[in-house]
């Protein structure tokens, strides 16, 4: 990400803010997939999946949203 904090696949993360997922906020979801996407600030976008109910999500994120789990 722009803090130079590194992601992985199936890796357990927080988004940061939810924005327009509100419900999303505080809730664990895994990274399923990491893309090269120029057009977005980080040039790296992910596809993520609940961790409840392990559906993966409509939506992909810029990875500036993730934030590592506290361990």
């Amino acid at each position: 990400d722009r803090n130079g904090v590194t992601f992985f696949p199936e890796e357990e993360v927080l988004l940061k803010d939810g924005g327009n997922f509100k419900k999303l906020i505080n809730r664990p979801v895994i990274i399923k997939g990491i893309y090269i996407f120029e057009e977005c600030e980080s040039g790296r976008m992910v596809w993520l999946k609940d961790k409840e109910t392990d559906k993966p999500l409509k939506n992909i994120f810029d990875i500036n949203w993730l934030l590592k789990m506290k361990q």
